[in-house]
């Protein structure tokens, strides 16, 4: 118990000096000062003072819809030119200013036992500022806007709501604040997608990124297209499982059929409903690739024009858009219908994961390439989304497209979605371009955010609440005015494995709030452990609103350390749930004995650790099983050739470490991109080896392929290293993990190297064709 309340002291201390234990705000803001008086409470005699006139009583209505959810009664409201000086207590006033210190969007906030005053510049600052005031009040106030989604009612007839002095300054670090939602895959009704809208505005974040269009599913009325309500907007039964669980040839389905569209009254409406709170729909319309569902409307769209099918499987088809004139003039009318909906100033035209297999042998995609001069395919796809382009910019808006699109060449006047990692934000704010940042190795919600076993089904890969916190959003290689090209952050959602709000809910919350934090919030300010513990705050309002939160984070943290003197890996345990105490256990049965962590446990042999955190008696976390594997290289220094930084294993010895990778969660593997596998153990001392193991990942649905061969070399002197001849290779039970290990006679070493060969290029018949593979490799083991 004692480790643990200075374990606790400590981070609390550290939260302390980097931001105000009782203003519990996120995003954190800007600056804050805490003052050391009585606080604001708020009560059925609060008085509101505004311009009754002004644009702000737009925002002055959720406020009016809060107060009267908490108290049951009605918030009086004031014209301020009535205020007078002896009216100033148990006051809230609203002062539109113009305040060019307080920037695009921000507010400036300050509570005393006295009065609220909240000054901004335009009816953002004051909406944000509202948000942040609930959330002062940890819970028991809720935005009008979020009102309606809430289980129970404060009692109105005995509670006051006291809300922490202060004085607060804020405004956003980056304009572009985004969250992805995707209707293509499954279906949300449009009360949904409000829902998601008002818990979005809760965060601060600005833009809905609506993916509207999709292989599954088209989900947008076009009026002038009618059999893409009729036909596009349904499929006959989705996939079973997950997709590499099947065989792709001949999936299993579920009979079920699935569909829907939003018509443009819905949308119309949904728009004007976001834009109350200051968030902007920017609708997708995917291309050229990701055409299934429109094809199966209208084949001549295509270059074989038939055989089309509303799919109900996942993945990459080959059957994309042609890019045909009367192709491009189809979608400048559906554009037509679509700038009519969304008054966005973007319009994303996607250019994703476009397989161009049928272009090749296409006749009038070739006579494309001859007529304006280009030099392949990839130019073409280019040419097509530039022609799309001009044809919007001629109607007074801007496109975003997704990083392929810097493959054909030039791309000016676009700006690039970041997704394949962040190379390609970087070459566009060089380039000039602005940029949106969505690595999926960070910003995939998708992903899984705890262990899988204890997950839901996801489509693979691994962004954990703290992951996603730490990303920084602006490469380190850009000068400053190239950084000024990064105009903001987005996290993306795809629903292949998300059939229902309540699991798209647990899939973006609580990562959406480590997102806001990251686009609202200055690096500088970002801390951790301060954020950990304003989440506990944030709960209290996720649960009054029944939001289906992840408590994955909660799941117990493993480090693994070398202890050198007993020449052994030794296992830290670490909750971050507050209060909780760890229990964990040894044992290989069913019926486990769990023990209390007091120490770090040191794995002398090969051991499976089974461990919980536990608070007041109950379970507050997922359970934590690793299985380790202590051998001659554990704890003992590598290099790696070519090292992917964005799966390096997740510690610096993730290699060596004793833990083997497991198939479902990518973040313990350590990866090459496009290059062979090269890596060099140094076991530290002369050793009497006759055997050497290392497994390898396949999932080539990921791009993640087993390497073409695998040879191994020991020896004395690391430029003087012999290969063995002889290596095994034992592939798992469902062919996604291959080992390959090699026995021999027993011969000295010091050095033992792994090189892989690389297929380097995902192959012609894959939908990456073209695109750097990834090789996955984990644990090295020595005995």
């Amino acid at each position: 118990m004692l480790k643990k309340i200075v374990v606790f002291l400590f981070a609390a201390s550290v939260c302390a000096f980097a931001y105000s234990q009782k203003v519990n705000i996120i995003p954190a803001p800007a600056s804050v000062t805490e003052l050391n008086e009585e606080g604001f409470s708020l009560n059925q005699k609060t008085v509101l003072y505004i311009d009754t006139k002004g644009e702000e009583m737009e925002v002055a209505k959720f406020l009016q819809e809060s107060f009267s959810s908490a108290f049951g009664t009605k918030l009086r409201t004031i014209d301020k030119k009535k205020l007078k000086n002896k009216d100033l207590k148990n006051a809230i006033i609203f002062v539109r200013v113009s305040d060019k210190t307080l920037k695009d969007e921000g507010y400036q906030l300050d509570i005393n036992k006295d009065k609220i005053v909240v000054q901004a510049n335009e009816n953002a600052g004051f909406f944000y500022a509202l948000q942040s005031i609930c959330q002062l009040s940890e819970g028991q106030l809720l935005p009008g806007h979020l009102t309606l989604w809430q289980d129970e009612k404060i009692n109105p007839a005995t509670t006051s709501i006291t809300l922490p002095s202060c004085s607060i300054t804020d405004y956003p670090r980056f304009a572009y604040r985004g969250k992805h939602f995707d209707p293509a895959r499954h279906f949300f009704t449009i009360d949904q997608v409000k829902r998601h809208i008002d818990l979005m505005a809760y965060h601060k974040l600005n833009t809905l990124h609506f993916h509207l269009t999709d292989d599954q599913g088209w989900r947008v009325e076009i009026k002038r297209y009618p059999k893409l309500q009729s036909v596009a907007s349904k499929r006959s039964g989705t996939i079973i499982g997950h997709y590499n669980d099947n065989d792709q040839r001949n999936p299993n389905y579920d009979g079920v059929p699935h569909g829907g569209y939003y018509t443009q009254k819905e949308l119309k409406e949904l728009v004007e409903y976001a834009k109350a709170r200051n968030i902007e729909i920017i609708p997708e319309i995917d291309l050229p690739g990701h055409a299934s569902a429109a094809l199966a409307a209208y084949p001549y769209l295509g270059c074989k024009g038939e055989g089309y099918k509303v799919q109900g499987t996942w993945g990459v088809f080959e059957e994309v858009f042609c890019t045909k004139d009367s192709v491009l003039e189809f979608f400048k009318g559906v554009f037509d219908e679509l700038i009519e909906i969304f008054p966005s100033r973007y319009i994303h035209i996607g250019g994703d994961e476009c397989p161009k297999t049928n272009w090749k042998s296409c006749p009038k995609c070739q006579e494309q390439i001859k007529l304006h001069g280009l030099k392949d395919e990839k130019e073409l796809q280019s040419w097509f989304m530039h022609s799309l382009q001009a044809y919007l910019e001629s109607k007074g808006r801007k496109i975003i497209a997704w990083d392929e699109l810097l493959e054909g060449g030039a791309a000016e006047g676009a700006t690039i979605m970041s997704w394949q990692g962040e190379s390609g934000g970087e070459q566009a704010a060089k380039a000039g371009l602005d940029a949106i940042m969505s690595p999926a190795a960070y910003l995939y919600f998708d992903y899984y955010q705890g262990e899988p076993e204890c997950e839901p089904l996801a489509i693979g890969g691994y962004t954990p609440l703290k992951k996603v916190y730490l990303y920084e959003p602006v490469p380190r290689n850009l000068t400053k005015e190239q950084a000024k090209h990064i105009i903001g952050v987005q996290a993306n959602t795809w629903t292949e494995y998300i059939p229902t709000y309540t699991d798209l809910q647990y899939m973006d919350f609580p990562r959406i709030a480590a997102l806001c934090e990251i686009a609202w919030s200055k690096a500088e300010n970002k801390n951790y452990d301060c954020f950990l513990a304003r989440l506990e705050t944030l709960f209290k309002s996720y649960d009054k609103m029944n939001v289906n939160y992840s408590r994955s984070h909660y799941t117990i943290g493993a480090e693994v350390s070398f202890n050198t003197s007993l020449q052994s890996p030794e296992v830290t345990l670490t909750s971050v749930a507050k209060g909780a105490d760890i229990f964990y256990s040894l044992d290989t049965c069913q019926n486990k004995h769990f023990v209390p962590y007091t120490q770090s446990i040191v794995i002398d042999r090969p051991t499976t650790l089974t461990a919980y955190a536990e608070r007041e008696g109950n379970r507050v976390s997922p359970i934590f099983t690793a299985s380790y594997f202590p051998n001659k290289a554990t704890g003992k220094p590598y290099t790696i050739e070519n090292l992917n930084p964005q799966y390096t294993g997740s510690t610096k010895n993730a290699l060596t470490d004793a833990l083997v990778g497991s198939q479902k969660s990518y973040d313990k593997w350590v990866g090459t991109y496009g290059y062979d596998y090269c890596v060099i153990v140094d076991l530290q001392t002369e050793q009497e080896i006759s055997e050497i193991s290392i497994n390898f990942l396949e999932n080539v649905g990921s791009w993640i392929f087993l390497p073409l061969s695998v040879e191994f070399s020991t020896g004395l002197q690391q430029d003087m290293l012999e290969p063995i001849e002889a290596t095994n290779v034992t592939i798992s039970q469902n062919g996604q993990i291959q080992n390959h290990h090699a026995k021999f006679p027993k011969r000295k070493a010091r050095f033992v190297k792994i090189f892989a060969k690389s297929i380097k290029q995902c192959p012609a018949n894959h939908p990456g064709a073209g695109y750097p593979a990834h090789v996955f490799g984990d644990e090295v083991i020595v005995n």
